[in-house]
C-alpha cells in the first residue's frame, strides 16, 4: 500500500484512474464488496472484452427502504486496458487465497467477502499516506466516473443508468466539468458534422 500511496503523492491523477477502475468493478464501494464471478458477463457486441464486457450489479443502494437495485454496468472502451488487469487479478491473485468454490470476487483471508466499512478505511489510509486530502473517499470515485463519462461524450440517460441513478438531476450532482468542457464538447459536434474538421 506504501508503494501505490507514494505514486498517489507524485501523481494525484492516478486516484482518477484508480477511480475508473473502481467503476468497471461497480461504481461505488459498498457493492463492490459483493460481486460475484457469476456477475461478470461478456458484452454481445464486442467478443474482445472476454468475459468482462459488462457487470451485472445486484446489490445497489436501495431507494426509500426498497430492496437493493439491480443493473447492467457496461465497460466503456476508454478503460478496456482493466480487462488485462482483472485478468491477471483472477489468474494469479485471487488464486493466493484458496477460493475454492466461493463465488466472491474479492476475498479475505478468512474467506469471507470484504467488508464496505473496512474497504472505506483502507482508502482512506492510503489517501493519506500519499498526502492527498482526506476529503477524498471512495464515493468520490464515483464522481470522477460520472465526469468521465461526460467528458468524453456520453448521453446524459447513459450515465444515469450506468450509475444506477432513479433521476438525471442526481447524475448531474455527481459531474464536475472543467471549463474546457465546453470547447472539447464542440470540437467533437464539428468533427462528427464536418468529419476531418481542420481549424
Amino acid at each position: 500500500m506504501a508503494a501505490l500511496a507514494g505514486r498517489l503523492e507524485h501523481d494525484p491523477e492516478m486516484l482518477g484512474e484508480l477511480g475508473l477502475a473502481h467503476e468497471l468493478v461497480e461504481g461505488s464501494g459498498p457493492e463492490a464488496c459483493f460481486i460475484e464471478l457469476a456477475d461478470f458477463l461478456p458484452n454481445p457486441d464486442h467478443s474482445k472484452y472476454r468475459s468482462f464486457g459488462s457487470l451485472h450489479v445486484r446489490y445497489g443502494k436501495s431507494a426509500h427502504g426498497g430492496p437493493p437495485r439491480r443493473r447492467l454496468v457496461y465497460l466503456l472502451p476508454e478503460l478496456d486496458w482493466i480487462i488485462d488487469v482483472l485478468a491477471q487479478y483472477f489468474s494469479e491473485i485471487r488464486p493466493i487465497f484458496n477460493p475454492g468454490r466461493l463465488p466472491y470476487v474479492f476475498l479475505t483471508d478468512r474467506h469471507g467477502r470484504l467488508n464496505p466499512k473496512r474497504v472505506a478505511e483502507d482508502f482512506a489510509d492510503l489517501v493519506q499516506e500519499a498526502n492527498l486530502p482526506t476529503a477524498l473517499d471512495l464515493h468520490c470515485l464515483r464522481h470522477t466516473y460520472a465526469t468521465h463519462m461526460a467528458e468524453w461524450g456520453y448521453d446524459e440517460y447513459f450515465r444515469q443508468k450506468q450509475l444506477g441513478h432513479a433521476y438525471g438531476s442526481s447524475t448531474g450532482i455527481y459531474t464536475h466539468l472543467g471549463s474546457d468542457f465546453k470547447r472539447s464538447a464542440i470540437r467533437l459536434a464539428l468533427a462528427r458534422v464536418y468529419g476531418d474538421f481542420k481549424q
